[in-house]
């Protein structure tokens, strides 16, 4: 089984302030009204374990947001994370922030403007846990 936790880490503090993050936080706070739980992952292990099965072997994968890191395999990772997150953006984002956080779609469009930016900004250096 293989699964991100939705809440993105940047050990330099590039992260922080970033419109990026606000919006993992929007996004957090809209499916925790809904009764979802996106920061689950952590828990995978021990589920596992309750379901019967032994030597439950959990890896812990680092995948870049963007291509900011050195090395052609990191920039690789980030740049498909990058495309992956800026596809589906606007459908993901329109749907909760207006349905479940009553926005109107112009103001989550207006959002989307600096997510997008920031998710291409390769000075920030966010990541991951996989």
């Amino acid at each position: 089984m293989q699964d991100l936790t939705f809440r993105p880490l940047s050990d330099d503090g590039t992260l922080d302030g970033s419109a990026l993050k606000k919006w993992f936080e929007t996004l957090l706070s809209a499916v925790a009204k809904i009764g979802r739980d996106w920061q689950c992952t952590h828990k995978y292990k021990q589920w596992f374990h309750e379901a019967g099965f032994e030597d439950v072997v959990e890896r812990i994968y680092y995948w870049p947001l963007n291509p900011w890191p050195k090395g052609k395999r990191n920039k690789t990772l980030g740049l498909w994370t990058m495309t992956n997150g800026l596809d589906p953006l606007p459908a993901i984002s329109m749907a909760l922030m207006t349905r479940v956080l009553g926005m109107k779609p112009e103001e989550v469009e207006l959002v989307l403007v600096d997510v997008q930016r920031d998710l291409q900004d390769r000075s920030i250096h966010a990541y991951f846990p996989v």
